[in-house]
């Protein structure tokens, strides 16, 4: 989400008026397919997509566009610090460093798993491929897709050479 816009609106308002709208709809019965914890959270991140670019859309038509209601005064530094908001923002790309520890833990991750279909799967998941299509792709049924995830959840979750990302917390 824009700077301008969390003045207003932030993540946490777009995830709690998701959760709403997910309990609504499913008191409404408007989603039958919920089977499981991997379509439920596939919803509410659909749900919550949909809400933020909602937002991003109603903050920036002409009438109301975020950045004509920023002020000069919002971009100065408030604790006298010389560090004004522009300054503070987080950039938009990962440090070199957090892009190196992803890698790392990717590939990492990737080496847990005993067997070629199985990173297969993984990477055609971070593709953004949907049950469906990997069982498709991989020749076998959507059961089978659902077991090999299955597994490799319960392979990274019993591995316990992986680090605590909380420990240093």
């Amino acid at each position: 989400m824009s700077p301008a816009t969390r003045r207003i609106y932030d993540e946490e308002d777009a995830a709690v008026s998701a959760f709403r709208s997910l309990c609504r709809g499913i008191e409404s019965q408007r989603f039958p397919e919920i089977a499981d914890r991997g379509n439920l959270w596939a919803l509410l991140v659909v749900i919550t997509s949909r809400k933020i670019a909602n937002r991003y859309r109603y903050d920036h038509q002409q009438r109301r566009d975020a950045k004509q209601t920023l002020t000069e005064a919002m971009l100065q530094p408030i604790d006298g610090s010389g560090i004004g908001l522009m300054q503070s923002l987080p950039a938009q790309e990962p440090t070199p460093a957090f892009a190196a520890e992803v890698a790392d833990m990717s590939e990492h991750l990737m080496c847990l798993l005993p067997e070629s279909d199985l990173k297969q799967l993984v990477l055609l998941k971070l593709e953004g491929h949907t049950n469906e299509d990997a069982a498709e792709i991989m020749k076998v049924t959507r059961r089978t897709v659902q077991r090999k995830l299955e597994r490799i959840r319960r392979i990274w979750l019993d591995s316990s050479e992986l680090p605590n990302p909380f420990e240093n917390a």
